[in-house]
């Protein structure tokens, strides 16, 4: 009994719940499954997402793509933990969400899950270059990161260009500055990296808007919120379903399609039992593979 599987109409509703903002331990109370039975259901479906999607985003045709990064963080804030605890246990802390976007088809093409260091940019940037064929116009934040990363991974196909907000510097007084978050937001500045960049056409605003998406939909990407990721893994697989989702499964409000079929990856709309099916099999070929071996 312990081994025995969720039907697929349920494992369905589950998604659909994961992905509507849901926090685990209230999708078990709502459809009365064990925690380790929700817990199963992102590892295993997490995992297939991201083997149909490095299987079939390959040598795409993209004039444009966006860049940036999503913050958030696992089990323990970074503020709250001492060196000694960051250098003792590096899976937790700040967790960051990379992420490229094509702002024609608002498809993403690739993501990673890590560390904002020099490291996974390299990684980030590489996997993009190999999926993209042809000359393409890379837009992304100011980070010092993708000065080189990006001009080394696509070499001389690649037009790039950064983009920069301009915030205004308002002086306020002391017991009212703490109710100033940010200040106002009165413009961007873009500046060409490499190659010849359209700076009318460089922007970031698609791919900020796709993480303000992740935000609503993803309970763990909230900025408060009890349901922030206690592990690492989980929230990497987490990450990944709601990214399938959003490229196959949900119609975009202005393209009336989804991204992955106004891209040409996908020939129709995908549903969640579709998801649960395509699991189940890459969940069986994976079993074959072992006992084979």
């Amino acid at each position: 009994m312990a081994n025995k599987r969720l039907d697929s109409s349920k494992r369905a509703l589950i998604l659909a719940a994961l992905c509507e903002g849901i926090a685990i331990n209230s999708v078990c109370r709502m459809f009365k499954v064990g925690k380790h039975a929700v817990l199963r259901i992102i590892q295993e479906t997490g995992a297939a997402c991201e083997d149909w999607h490095n299987r079939h985003f390959r040598d795409l045709s993209i004039e444009r793509l966006e860049l940036d990064e999503q913050w958030a963080y696992v089990h323990t804030h970074r503020e709250r933990m001492s060196r000694e605890e960051r250098m003792r246990n590096p899976e937790r802390g700040d967790c960051w969400l990379w992420a490229s976007l094509d702002p024609d088809s608002k498809a993403i093409i690739n993501w990673r899950t890590g560390k904002r260091t020099s490291r996974a940019a390299r990684a980030f940037a590489g996997d993009l270059a190999s999926r993209v064929s042809g000359r393409v116009q890379v837009t992304s934040d100011e980070l010092p990161s993708y000065l080189h990363t990006v001009p080394s991974a696509f070499g001389d196909r690649v037009d790039y260009a950064q983009e920069s907000k301009v915030f205004q510097k308002i002086r306020v007084d002391a017991p009212t500055w703490q109710t100033m978050r940010v200040n106002p937001l009165v413009g961007v500045e873009r500046q060409r990296i490499a190659g010849s960049p359209n700076l009318r056409t460089s922007t970031v605003c698609h791919i900020e808007r796709f993480f303000l998406t992740m935000r609503q939909g993803n309970k763990r990407c909230a900025r408060k919120t009890l349901a922030y990721s206690k592990s690492w893994d989980n929230h990497a697989m987490t990450a990944s379903i709601h990214i399938f989702v959003y490229n196959l499964c949900r119609v975009h409000e202005s393209l009336k399609t989804t991204p992955a079929v106004k891209l040409g990856v996908a020939d129709r709309r995908w549903t969640l039992e579709d998801v649960v099916a395509m699991t189940a099999r890459y969940a069986k070929a994976q079993e074959d593979a072992a006992f084979a071996a």
